[in-house]
């Protein structure tokens, strides 16, 4: 069982979803990678790019509210897992043609958006393909990339990753040629959220969601035949892209797109390229776990420079909770710089309590050197005296 924290208090405690007992991604599972074979398994299907609905938490004493509190945020929360009558007022209110009444210095809630976080009852596998819909075929002003991600992957945690991808799929074969290769913003990053969805669904349906994306593709390519040679390098955003992104992994990350890290997510059996695209990269981003499992713990190397970039609470909270399960002698000193200055100190601290003894050489070891590391190391050393 997966702890997951829980927002504002303790841990929710998260069984494996049963539907992912067969998953394709399983098959990359890495014993040993994370503190618990749970965890091991929640990298191997995506981790972090996962949600889960949680039952009787307090926003769902008023979901409405809770609701209309996140969609006026420039970004939604920062966390795994969402009250359930929360997370559908949200995504049914990202799933509209329009959320926002927009004009210079003017940006407020639409009527329809207060009405959608009010409408009762679950999400049908039918009403999850019109909200689909809408996203894959218009833009949407006013909603950033991680509200788009957060809008699929609790849409994901709804109604299951088979009825969101086959939906997608069952779309995105719908859509003219012309219409896939062109350039926008919002639709294409929903179609990008396929790579983790196919992680977690059984390998036959993910062969067969291949062999769907493939036929796409190549439609594509047939009407663009330079693409097929030089990618979309120079090219922006589009749902062509996007399934050359997840099919072809760390080439098409090379050749189509901007080699920003946000890019290499979907890359398999290329660790090398992902540790040098993390060590040589220059372009602002969020440390993503997900590069870790992909790169290999000395990603971790790189993170520990990274990470006092993340200039808020929460952004440093959300790393804390992406890497935190992960067992390598890497964290250890990346652990202890954040129980001396970053925001999330009690957290870190925590970390090491939970990790005491796998620490414990490298806590005395650090202990016995000299300057800050030292420090560090004995106030952890005395949180652990206290705690025992």
């Amino acid at each position: 069982m997966a702890a997951i924290r829980k927002p504002g208090s303790g841990e929710l405690n998260v069984a494996r979803d049963p539907r992912w007992g067969d998953a394709a991604g399983l098959a990359r599972v890495r014993p040993g990678f994370c503190s618990s074979p749970d965890y091991d398994a929640l990298f191997a299907l995506g981790w972090p790019h996962i949600r889960f609905v949680m039952e009787g938490h307090r926003e769902d004493e008023d979901p409405p509210a809770s609701a209309l509190r996140i969609l006026a945020m420039a970004d939604p929360p920062l966390r795994f897992a969402w009250p359930r009558t929360v997370a559908q007022g949200v995504v049914r209110a990202w799933g509209l043609p329009s959320i926002f009444e927009l004009a210079p210095g003017f940006q407020e809630l639409r009527q329809e958006a207060e009405e959608a976080v009010w409408k009762p009852g679950p999400i049908t596998p039918g009403e999850a393909y019109d909200l689909l819909a809408c996203r894959l075929n218009q833009e949407i002003p006013g909603v950033s990339d991680r509200g788009i991600e957060s809008f699929v992957l609790l849409l994901e945690a709804l109604v299951g990753a088979d009825v969101v991808g086959s939906a997608m799929l069952d779309i995105l074969e719908q859509i003219p040629v012309d219409t896939l290769l062109s350039e926008w913003s919002i639709p294409p990053h929903v179609t990008f959220q396929l790579g983790f969805l196919m992680l977690r669904v059984p390998r036959p349906q993910h062969d067969a969601w291949v062999g769907r994306m493939e036929a796409l593709l190549e439609g594509c390519f047939a009407a663009r035949p330079a693409l097929r040679r030089h990618g979309f390098r120079g090219a922006g955003a589009s749902h062509a892209r996007s399934l050359h992104l997840v099919l072809n992994g760390g080439a098409a990350a090379e050749n189509s797109s901007d080699r920003s890290l946000r890019w290499y997510v979907h890359v398999v059996n290329d660790s090398v390229l992902v540790r040098m695209r993390v060590a040589v990269n220059r372009l602002g981003y969020e440390p993503d776990a997900r590069l870790v499992f992909l790169g290999g713990p000395d990603v971790l190397e790189r993170y520990a420079r990274d990470w006092p970039k993340l200039a808020s609470t929460d952004a440093q909270r959300w790393f804390f909770e992406q890497v935190a399960p992960i067992a390598a002698p890497q964290m250890y000193p990346l652990m202890l710089e954040m129980t001396g200055r970053s925001l999330v100190r009690p957290e870190a601290i925590g970390w090491f309590v939970k990790n005491a003894e796998a620490a414990r050489v490298f806590l005395e070891e650090t202990c016995a050197g000299d300057g800050i590391a030292a420090t560090y190391a004995r106030t952890v050393r005395k949180a652990l005296g206290a705690a025992a």
